[in-house]
């Protein structure tokens, strides 16, 4: 075969396997069930998540300045964070307060369903029926957190099996956006 043919060979190859489309893991539903991705309802303008308001955003922003920083117990400041700390911290210089704690956390949120968390929303987690862990959630099932000893703030997703069999509950701190 001519390098030409060989080329265009690869490139066939490149182009089918780019129209791959694996199939998705399921995503909670607002129930706390499980719908598959073909059953999630976009909201009225089409889009699958709401737009963003401007608090929202900026503590999304500032979570993600963060990834990377080191997981430290107790720890609430750039030199190192536990969950709890990094919302914490997050929130404060976004302009919000919230309490120390993921269990603090948790009982002072308002709690929302799932499937209307926005972006700035905390996700929460449980063991042995006790709030603790925390993250802030990014939209797609997608949330910032700082993980455990020994690893770094990371961004993780609601579908791996650890988060998805601990999920207590999602709650919110912000306003809503028509009222800021």
């Amino acid at each position: 075969m001519s390098p030409r043919g060989l080329l265009a060979a690869a490139l066939l190859c490149l182009a089918a396997g780019c129209s791959w489309n694996p199939p998705r893991d399921p995503e909670p539903a607002p129930s706390g069930g499980w719908l598959s991705w073909g059953d999630a309802r976009p909201d009225a303008a089409g889009a699958r998540y709401a737009p963003i308001d401007p608090a929202a955003a900026g503590i999304v922003r500032l979570a993600e300045e963060m990834l990377g920083v080191p997981y430290r117990w107790g720890g609430r400041s750039p030199s190192g964070f536990d969950c709890s700390g990094l919302v914490q911290y997050t929130y404060e210089q976004a302009g919000f307060s919230v309490p120390r704690t993921s269990r603090a956390q948790h009982k002072a949120a308002r709690a929302v369903p799932l499937g209307e968390a926005r972006p700035g929303d905390l996700l929460f987690f449980a063991e042995s029926g006790r709030v603790s862990h925390v993250g802030i959630y990014v939209g797609q099932g997608q949330f910032i957190h700082a993980p455990a000893t020994g690893q770094n703030v990371k961004v993780s997703s609601i579908r791996e099996d650890w988060y998805r069999q601990r999920f207590a509950g999602a709650g919110r701190f912000l306003p809503a956006p028509e009222s800021l």
